[in-house]
């Protein structure tokens, strides 16, 4: 009775959180290109959508909002809103999360207006991240603990963020911590696996955890045979080429990548003609100190150490949930030197497993169980 009733006031709160961070949306700028990808799914005319996007904005955004949109004293977004062959020269950098332009698409088609379609996926994708960060903390903590954890961690800053951007991050994380649930909870790895592709079609970056987290159960834990790791990396490549191809259509690489370094690391917002080492290296040491001053990583990466608390000795010897720790922290630091992006919206289904790492160990502990 007390886990029906302690299920219920969840969904509960639940729902009235994921009608809040809908009603009460972000309205990030990224939501003008991806309006834009849904409408050019029935429509292909650039400057007919450009209208539209703008148009649709300025009709369902508050007045305020619109003007920040639109702010003509800076540059980069008087060129979108003057240019529409420099805003159309920017899709490549959103039509590569095909998943979530096809949602928003979706709810538009059903009757709901264009900027409210692209929160409301991110707004359901809280709510089954809620769910199943709630079930599987309900598997270690007592109900009215489990309860007071998940809440607040549904309602810390990185977490009820992503939730009211328009943006594919929080349907990314979804599948992200719904693939490492199987993963470390239940040892499924083929569901593990196809909620990994469903990420990369969201996210055409998250081919870095996909490949990451593959090779470490063939390579490190030994839990997928060479023949199924074999097929698992062709699959998850042809997933990443079949994202790459829709910019293709914008004169970029196949192999996306190559055409990201040359048009968006140089310079934030500006395409650049050149790329260099030295660029490069400049960013990347400036995006370091901004991540350090100003994003959570630390403070969970912190939190990580204390799954290492009692347990020394020779990699071998450390436990599964360590191993898995430590594959976090390879795919934390190769999506670091790939992109350069240190905000806390990429890594939520990191945090949410770390939390749940700590949250195992702690359990072990209590209950004197030795750690697997």
């Amino acid at each position: 009775m007390q886990r029906r009733l302690a299920y219920i006031f969840f969904i509960i709160f639940l729902l009235l959180v994921c009608f809040y961070v809908y009603k009460r949306p972000l309205y990030n700028w990224d939501m003008l290109p991806y309006m834009s990808l849904a409408l050019k799914m029935d429509n292909t005319d650039a400057r007919l959508v450009h209208d539209i996007t703008y148009r649709e904005a300025k009709k369902n955004v508050p007045a305020k909002v619109y003007c920040q949109l639109t702010d003509t004293s800076h540059a980069y977004k008087r060129k979108m809103l003057n240019s529409k062959v420099n805003y159309e020269a920017v899709l490549p950098f959103y039509i590569v999360k095909p998943l979530y332009v096809v949602s928003i698409w979706f709810f538009y088609k059903t009757g709901i207006n264009l900027p409210a379609a692209t929160v409301l996926p991110s707004a359901i994708a809280y709510f089954f991240i809620g769910i199943l960060l709630f079930y599987w903390i309900f598997k270690y903590l007592n109900p009215l603990t489990a309860l007071a954890t998940s809440g607040i961690i549904l309602l810390s800053g990185p977490l009820l963020v992503v939730a009211k951007l328009s943006t594919p991050d929080c349907i990314s994380a979804l599948f992200l911590f719904s693939s490492m649930y199987f993963i470390v909870e239940k040892g499924k790895y083929s569901i593990a696996f196809f909620f990994l592709m469903l990420a990369v079609l969201t996210r055409i970056d998250n081919i870095i955890p996909a490949v990451i987290i593959i090779s470490f159960l063939a390579l490190v834990i030994n839990k997928i045979s060479p023949l199924h790791y074999f097929i698992m990396l062709l699959i998850s490549f042809i997933c990443f080429f079949c994202v790459a191809y829709n910019a293709t259509r914008f004169g970029w690489d196949l192999m996306f990548y190559p055409s990201f370094f040359k048009n968006n690391m140089v310079t934030f917002h500006k395409m650049s003609p050149a790329f260099s080492i030295h660029n490069y290296l400049s960013i990347h040491i400036s995006d370091a100190i901004v991540g350090f001053l100003f994003s959570q990583v630390n403070t969970f990466m912190l939190l990580g150490l204390f799954v290492f608390v009692g347990r020394a000795g020779r990699f071998r010897q450390l436990t599964f949930d360590q191993m898995f720790l430590l594959a976090i922290l390879v795919i934390y630091l190769t999506r670091f030197i790939l992109h350069s992006e240190t905000a806390d919206r990429f890594y939520v289904p990191y945090y949410l497993v770390i939390i749940m790492l700590l949250i195992r160990k702690l359990s072990h502990l209590n209950m004197g169980h030795p750690e697997h």
